[in-house]
Formats: structure tokens, C-alpha cells, sequence
């Protein structure tokens, strides 16, 4: 039998290597099975990278943008982009801590708590993070003695991690990196990858890195952007070029056994406005545990059509439907005398305020939580960005929700901004105030 330590991963998809990997480039083959039967969900045109955040001495410079478009492969279901950006350019330098996000913390302790539960996991266990960020979610592990590595590209925020205490690879995980761990005999009991695989350009090989060191009994617990929600509930802002794939349950099953894994369970989530939270297992290694909710999933995808191109085609012009209203919301507003601003310097907002035109003639500034944003200026529209202390200070009219996904959360810290006639807006899938 072939050695998965020398072998490259299964795929029915050819792969090019190196030149490529230094320049952006467009796909006309699907990245899951290779085929060529790719269709056009949805062209947002050339956009800025979601999280390239400018300084003021580069306001007013030539900003790059790339196209971004949404498809579908009529072969495998698969939905992706089809540009590609180079992951250095995207990621060695990252700006978004997870940790500023109470929810964030909230979810990670009670997932961390259920895990050591379910799975029996002692300080003899290892558990494994790709992209770990800035030890979000490790440092719970951490506290309760069980071992735990983290894999993070981010050099900034890998050493935010470290300084934690959280021992952090600054690597990108693939394939390689995979192999090397476990020639060095790392093998783990968990391995936790939330909201990175639709990051992961070889979807492949990131799956079999993760089979690689994954012990015989162990468990990966992977989260992703569900694309069914993202569909229903017209998120199109959570489109951005970091996210190269929007799985379906059914595309993820496809991927995970062509690496010889199975789905164990799977459950929903409500956060990041909709994410599906997987649990991968050897083919056949926890059989016995399959969950049911594996089952009633399927089955609604499949009564849906969310594997059928039909499922997604409506989707573009309810997208422009929701463009063409939200600014029109915003302009009417505006021309009434109301000062705008915008809570959340994030990625989807990036989408968002670009693809819909609305910038500085509407937007007065931006605030967000991260100390690591404040001062800098947001991708494509120029609005310096301060902190949250600045709604008391100038107290605008109207706020523009862009991380809509931490409502709860952030509404609850701006209480004392509402109390005093603040207004929230939420921008999708239909303006809202608040």
C-alpha cells in the first residue's frame, strides 16, 4: 500500500505548480473535480481586497482591484471564485483579530468545554488549529492543561498568539507542512479549522494534511460559510476574494471523500450571518457516530436543489435589486440632512460600501473595535477609521451596521449611543433601522 506520507493527494484535478503562485490568475477549471463546467452566479466587477487597509500617507495612490465573480460547477456542485489571489498577498499580514469579537470568545470556550467532553480529551491529548489566529480558541485548551499547536500565516498575529503563550507555526498549512509534522510524529486528536477552508486554494491538499495528522479515532471540527444561507438570506456581502468557496454540505462530502474521509456530523450556525460547522473522521472510523443531522441536512439540500445551478441563479438580480435599494435608502437620508456613519471596518463591508457605490458622499466615517484598524483608512472608499468612542463624540444619525453578523453584540455596547437617539441601520438583505 502507497504511503499518504509520500503520496500527493487524490484529486481528479490537474495542478500546475509554482510560477503561478506569485501572480493572481483566472480559473476556467474547477478547483474540486477539474472539469470545466463552471457557470456564473454572480460578477461584482474589479473590487478592492477586502482587508487592504490604507494609510494616510497612501490616500490618494493608485489602490489595485481585482474581479471578483461567483460560479458554480454544474460537475461537482462546487461553488467558488474564479481569481485567484496569491495567499501571501491575502494573508501574511492580516489585520482581523479574533479575539476583539465577545461572540467569538463566547462560541470558542463553549466549543472548546464540548469537545474535551465529547471526546474524552486529557493532557495526554494534542490538539491542532489551522489558522489559529491569535489564539482565540487554543488558550481554552491551554487553561485546562490539554497540549495545543497553532498553524497561522499571520506573522502579526502569530506572535500576538505566542506572546498568549499558544505555540504557533507562522506557516500556511498544506499538504507539505503536513507531512513534516508528521515525519516529526505530531499526530492529533482534534484538529480545529474554522472559516479556512474556503480559504484553502488546494482544497485538496488541505484535506489530506488534515487526514495526515489526524490520529485513527480523531475528529476534525471544520467551519465554513454555509452557502444555502448565504443564498437564502442574500449575503452577497460575505463575498469577498479570501473566500475562494462557498460549500454546500453536499460539495463538502464530494471533497472529503476523495481524501478518504467521511462527514460525522455536521450542525448549522448562526454565526458570520450562517456558517456550517462539519466534523470530519477517517472513511469508516466513526461510522457508529454518524449524526442525524448528517441525514436531515442532506435532505433538505437535496429538496431545495442547492447541488442544481437553479438553486443560484435568481441570485444576481436580487442582488442588484438590494444594491439599487440600499443606496437609494441611504441618498434619501442623506439629501435630509442626516449624518451617516459606518460601524465595522470588515471584509464584508469592504464588498458591501464598494459594489455598491457608497462612499464618502454618503459615509461621514467608520469605527471599528480593533485598535489594529484605527487610524487607517478602508479598502476602495477612503473613510478613516476611529473607535466606537467616536458615535458619542459626534453622534451621527444613522450608524450603517457592515458587521452585521455581531448585531447582538455590538448594539449592546452602543447602548448608551441608541439611548440617545442614535439609530442603527442594517443594510441586508433590506435596509432596516434600528
Amino acid at each position: 500500500m502507497t504511503s499518504t506520507l509520500c503520496s500527493p493527494p487524490a484529486s481528479r484535478q490537474a495542478s500546475p505548480e509554482p510560477k503561478a503562485r506569485s501572480a493572481r490568475r483566472t480559473r476556467a477549471a474547477c478547483r474540486g473535480c477539474g472539469g470545466k463546467r463552471l457557470k456564473t452566479i454572480l460578477d461584482f466587477g474589479p473590487l478592492p481586497l477586502a482587508n487592504a487597509f490604507r494609510t494616510a500617507e497612501q490616500i490618494g495612490k493608485p489602490e489595485s482591484r481585482y474581479p471578483l465573480v461567483l460560479a458554480f460547477c454544474s460537475g461537482c456542485s462546487l461553488v467558488q471564485l474564479t481569481e485567484t489571489i496569491p495567499a501571501r498577498t491575502l494573508f501574511e499580514r492580516y489585520l482581523y483579530f479574533s479575539s476583539t469579537s465577545d461572540t467569538v470568545l463566547d462560541a470558542s470556550r463553549e466549543l472548546v468545554e464540548r469537545t474535551i467532553r465529547e471526546r474524552g480529551l486529557t493532557a495526554a491529548s494534542h490538539v491542532l488549529e489551522i489558522a489559529s489566529n491569535d489564539g482565540y480558541l487554543l488558550q481554552f485548551y491551554a487553561a485546562r492543561g490539554i497540549p495545543a499547536l497553532g498553524i497561522e500565516p499571520a506573522r502579526n498575529i502569530a506572535r500576538k498568539a505566542r506572546e498568549r503563550g499558544i505555540p504557533t507555526l507562522g506557516r500556511f498549512f498544506g499538504w507539505e507542512l503536513a507531512a513534516r509534522l508528521a515525519r516529526d510524529g505530531f499526530h492529533a486528536d482534534v484538529i480545529h479549522a474554522n472559516n479556512v477552508l474556503a480559504h484553502a486554494e488546494d482544497v485538496h491538499g488541505f484535506l489530506a494534511g488534515i487526514k495526515m495528522l489526524l490520529k485513527p479515532d480523531g475528529a476534525a471540527v471544520i467551519e465554513v460559510p454555509y452557502v444555502k444561507t448565504l443564498v437564502e438570506r442574500l449575503e452577497f456581502d460575505t463575498i469577498y476574494h479570501e473566500h475562494i468557496f462557498y460549500f454546500s454540505l453536499a460539495s463538502l462530502e464530494r471533497l472529503a471523500a476523495a481524501q478518504g474521509m467521511e462527514i460525522a456530523g455536521t450542525e448549522p450556525l448562526a454565526i458570520h450571518g450562517g456558517s456550517l460547522r462539519v466534523t470530519l473522521s477517517h472513511a469508516g472510523g466513526m461510522r457508529r457516530d454518524i449524526s442525524e443531522q448528517v441525514s436531515i441536512l442532506k435532505r433538505e439540500e437535496e429538496r431545495l436543489g442547492v447541488a442544481s445551478f437553479d438553486f443560484y441563479a435568481p441570485f444576481a438580480g436580487r442582488v442588484e435589486s438590494a444594491k439599487v435599494q440600499l443606496k437609494e435608502f441611504l441618498r434619501d437620508r442623506k439629501a435630509r440632512g442626516a449624518r451617516i456613519a459606518a460601524y465595522g471596518a470588515s471584509a464584508k463591508g469592504t464588498t458591501l460600501l464598494n459594489f455598491c457605490g457608497i462612499g464618502s458622499d454618503i459615509l461621514d466615517f467608520a469605527v471599528d473595535r480593533s485598535p489594529a484598524k484605527q487610524g487607517l483608512f478602508t479598502p476602495g472608499t477612503s473613510l478613516r477609521i476611529s473607535a466606537p468612542e467616536k458615535l458619542l463624540e459626534a453622534m451621527p444619525d444613522y450608524v450603517l451596521l457592515l458587521s452585521w453578523n455581531f448585531a447582538g453584540e455590538i448594539l449592546a455596547q452602543q447602548e448608551e449611543y441608541r439611548k440617545r437617539g442614535g439609530k442603527f441601520i442594517l443594510p441586508i438583505p433590506a435596509p432596516q433601522v434600528i
